[in-house]
């Protein structure tokens, strides 16, 4: 028998398998698990109790169990707003995240060409994330201490000196109101 020059040549292209193997069953070991779906609810929640740690702490890095606090704080806000519960460390990824997009927000406002506040972000938890990373307004002042070394009982001077102030405040105001006739 002759042979064709078809039959010598060996063909170039490899037959796929008819099916692909199954993929392997999920199981609970494994180290990757799809991220978890945060309801804007639970962020808020989660914005505000880590704000509050955070603060509570002089704003230093939280350590495990101060993650876990978070973290019950946020169900105890949301106890029905996802089938399960937030752990401390999907509490941790999600404010790296949350402080990730802050920061490339306030770079973004920052670039462009018109000055502009940082409240015009459209991201719906700047605001929040803005002010946590602001910090609390800061306390006011003590009030100042007026010393009279012409009076012995320091508590009379203050007391006096504080009805004078009252008086001379109510007239300052009334003045610049136009002479009396407003509040």
């Amino acid at each position: 028998m002759a042979s064709s020059p078809t039959d010598s040549n060996p063909p170039s292209a490899v037959p796929l398998p008819l099916s692909l193997p199954a993929p392997p069953p999920p199981t609970t070991s494994s180290r990757r698990l799809p991220p978890p779906c945060w309801t804007p609810e639970e962020t808020s929640a989660l914005i505000d109790s880590y704000r509050d740690k955070w603060y509570s702490l002089g704003r230093t890095n939280l350590k495990a169990i101060h993650w876990q606090e978070v973290a019950d704080a946020v169900t105890a806000k949301c106890p029905n707003a996802s089938p399960t519960h937030k752990t401390a460390v999907q509490c941790r990824h999600k404010m790296e995240k949350l402080r990730k997009r802050y920061r490339s927000e306030i770079q973004r406002l920052r670039s462009l060409p018109v000055p502009r506040s940082r409240s015009s972000s459209s991201w719906v938890h700047f605001k929040s994330m803005d002010s946590m990373e602001k910090g609390p307004s800061p306390p006011s002042p003590p009030p100042m201490k007026i010393e009279n070394p012409n009076h012995l009982n320091h508590r009379e001077t203050l007391d006096d000196n504080d009805d004078l102030d009252d008086d001379d405040l109510y007239e300052e105001l009334r003045s610049a109101a136009g002479g009396g006739s407003g509040n």
